[in-house]
C-alpha cells in the first residue's frame, strides 16, 4: 500500500501467494489422477491425507488478509480516506502486512474461480480497483492474473460487458507493456498464455453483448480467432463455442476428490463448468438473430 515499498520486496510477496496457489492448484490435480495412480502414489496420499485440504487453504488466505485488515483498507481508500492505525491495525499499517494481505485477496479470488464459486471469487475484490495506477501495478503479472480471473467470474454470472471491460482495458496495458515482459523469459509464457486466453473468452462475451472493442484488441481478436468468430456470427457452431470456452478457461478443481466416475466423463470439474456454460449458449445463441430481426423492423417506415 506504501508508495515506500521497495518493488522488489513487493514482487516477492506476490510471487509467494502465487507460488502458494500455484502448489495446491498442482497437488489437488495430481490427486485427481485416481486410477491412473501406482500403489505407492496411492499409500503416500492415505499417508498425508489431510495435506493441502481446501479448507485449510482458504483459511491461510482469509486469515492473512484480516490479519492485515486490507479490506477496511481499502474501503477506506475508496472513500478517500487516509490510512490510519486505527483503520489498518497493528500489523497492517506496516506495508508488508499490508501488501502480503492484497495479495492474498487475489490469491482467493483465483482460487475461488478454480473452485467455480464466481458470486464468492468476486466479493474478494469488491474494493479493489482495477487501475493502471492501482497498487497492483506494482506488479504487473499480479495485474495480468487479477484481470483475468474477476473477468472470468463476471463472464460465468453472465456479466458479459464487465467482462468486456476488464479484458480490454489489461489487453491494451500488455501492449504497452509486452517488451517488459519479454526481458523476463520466466513470465512471458504465462503471459503470452493469458493474452491467448482473455481473446477467446472475449469473442464469446462480445457475441453475447456486441460492444465497440478498441481497434488494437480487434485485430489480436482476428489474427488470433478470426475463423471461429466468423463461424460463431453465421453458424452458431456450438462446437466453436466449445472450443473457445475450453481455449479461455482455468484448470478447474473440484474442492472433493473422488474416486468414483463424475457424470460429466473423465473431464470431472472443467467438464461440469462446460456443462454450465452450455446451458447458458442455448439461451443466449438464439439473441443475435433476434437482435437482427428487430432492427430490420425498427428500421421500416
Amino acid at each position: 500500500l506504501r508508495a515506500t515499498s521497495p518493488e522488489a520486496v513487493v514482487s516477492t510477496q506476490s510471487t509467494g501467494i502465487d507460488e502458494f496457489v500455484y502448489q495446491f492448484q498442482s497437488f489437488q490435480q495430481f490427486r485427481s489422477k485416481g486410477t491412473k495412480m501406482s500403489e505407492e502414489e496411492k499409500g503416500m496420499l492415505q499417508d498425508e491425507e489431510n495435506s493441502w485440504k481446501v479448507t485449510a487453504v482458504l483459511n491461510i488466505l482469509m486469515q492473512l488478509t484480516e490479519k492485515s485488515n486490507i479490506n477496511d483498507q481499502l474501503r477506506a481508500l475508496e472513500a478517500g480516506e487516509p490510512i490510519t492505525e486505527e483503520v489498518a491495525g497493528e500489523f497492517g499499517i506496516k506495508p508488508v502486512y499490508a501488501m502480503t494481505g492484497f495479495f492474498s485477496l487475489v490469491g482467493l479470488l483465483r482460487l475461488y474461480c478454480l473452485l467455480g464459486d464466481y458470486h464468492m471469487a468476486l466479493s474478494c475484490i469488491k474494493h479493489v480497483q482495477f487501475k493502471d495506477k492501482d497498487m497492483m501495478a506494482l506488479v504487473p503479472a499480479c495485474q495480468i492474473t487479477a484481470n483475468y480471473y474477476a473477468g472470468f467470474a463476471y463472464f460465468m454470472i453472465r456479466k458479459y460487458a464487465n467482462t468486456i471491460q476488464l479484458y480490454q482495458h489489461i489487453l491494451g496495458y500488455m501492449q504497452r507493456t509486452k517488451q517488459f515482459f519479454q526481458n523476463r523469459s520466466f513470465q512471458a509464457e504465462d503471459i503470452n498464455k493469458k493474452n491467448d486466453q482473455m481473446l477467446a473468452l472475449l469473442a464469446i462475451a462480445n457475441t453475447f453483448c456486441p460492444l465497440r472493442l478498441d481497434e488494437s484488441v480487434n485485430i489480436q481478436i482476428k489474427e488470433k480467432q478470426g475463423e471461429k468468430v466468423n463461424r460463431l456470427q453465421h453458424d452458431r457452431d456450438m462446437t466453436v463455442y466449445d472450443d473457445l470456452f475450453f481455449s479461455g478457461c482455468p484448470k478447474f478443481l473440484s474442492p472433493v476428490v473422488s474416486e468414483n466416475p463424475t457424470p460429466f466423463g473423465t473431464s470431472g470439474p472443467r467438464g461440469l463448468q462446460l456443462q454450465v456454460f452450455k446451458a447458458e449458449v442455448e439461451q443466449q445463441r438464439l439473441i443475435p438473430t433476434l437482435r437482427s430481426f428487430l432492427k430490420l423492423y425498427t428500421s421500416i417506415p
